[in-house]
């Protein structure tokens, strides 16, 4: 068994600049439906199970995908979620969500593939897509999807599944989902409107104090807003949010309009500060 450990989280003037120019290379043909290659090796993802359960102190949703059955009891009896796949011997993709369909930080999406008569498992980080539909605590919708259908590395999956130990207290405890239409999700919107016209008294509106004070330093002001421009997107989508007190999380896509441009899939952590949401950070990835 073999553990291959991809790039987490990139700050976001290296992932315009690796969205650039991968892009020019990439065949955009997206890959089958239910389909995964992983390495060179093929397999169609056609079940789906669920469960909740904590990790990293929050209670989250974990989604497993396989080609081939794996029993329900199989949950009861672990501790370990990565340990399902590898009872079962099955071709795999696995990954947490959080409360709204957020995908939970820090935590990638796991793999398991067949290389001859061996499974082996590798951990996707800072990469691929997770789009929840619907999620509540008895049922979860949606898909995953990442890389082009000529590349080695490639997957996209729908699943629509029933949860195991679902509990709808604990989610709501997670904070306020905010879906596609909350308050951070729209000053993100605004923040990237100025940015895109360079609109420098708007924008320092919606940045953080530190941030903001880069823009009243003659010498750092044009070179962060030609940085800032180059790294809006041509349409960009809010999937979801989760907002806990004055803290919230947006994700969110970055869309171009090349046709060989990889979507970018973002998480924005923001905080409320004199009324107004601004980033404190941001983690994103290629689909």
């Amino acid at each position: 068994m073999l553990l291959k450990k991809f790039s987490s989280s990139l700050n976001c003037a290296l992932l315009a600049a690796l969205a650039l120019s991968a892009c020019a290379a990439a065949d955009n043909v997206p890959i089958a439906a239910n389909h995964m290659r992983w390495e060179g090796h093929e397999a169609v993802l056609d079940h789906a199970l669920a469960w909740q359960q904590e990790k990293d102190g929050h209670w989250v949703t974990f989604v497993l995908l396989t080609d081939r059955p794996i029993s329900a009891d199989l949950v009861a009896r672990t501790d370990d979620p990565g340990e399902l796949a590898e009872k079962a011997g099955a071709q795999a993709l696995m990954f947490p969500v959080m409360s709204g369909g957020l995908p939970l930080s820090n935590a990638g999406i796991d793999v398991w593939f067949h290389d001859g008569d061996q499974l082996r498992t590798s951990a996707l980080n800072g990469a691929g897509g997770i789009y929840i539909e619907s999620l509540t605590a008895d049922h979860i919708k949606g898909r995953t999807i990442s890389g082009w259908a000529k590349e080695a590395d490639a997957f996209q999956v729908n699943f629509d599944a029933p949860i195991m130990h679902g509990d709808a207290a604990r989610m709501a405890a997670e904070g306020e989902v905010l879906g596609k239409e909350g308050q951070p999700g729209k000053d993100m919107l605004a923040a990237l409107a100025a940015e895109r016209t360079k609109d420098t008294a708007t924008l320092k509106k919606y940045l953080t104090p530190e941030m903001a004070a880069n823009l009243d330093d003659a010498s750092k002001r044009d070179g962060m807003l030609d940085m800032m421009q180059r790294m809006v997107p041509d349409h960009p989508r809010i999937v979801s949010g989760l907002r806990n007190g004055d803290k919230a999380s947006v994700y969110w896509v970055k869309n171009w309009n090349a046709t060989d441009a990889r979507n970018m899939c973002c998480t924005e952590s923001m905080v409320l500060i004199e009324g107004t949401w601004r980033t404190s950070l941001s983690s994103c990835g290629a689909e």
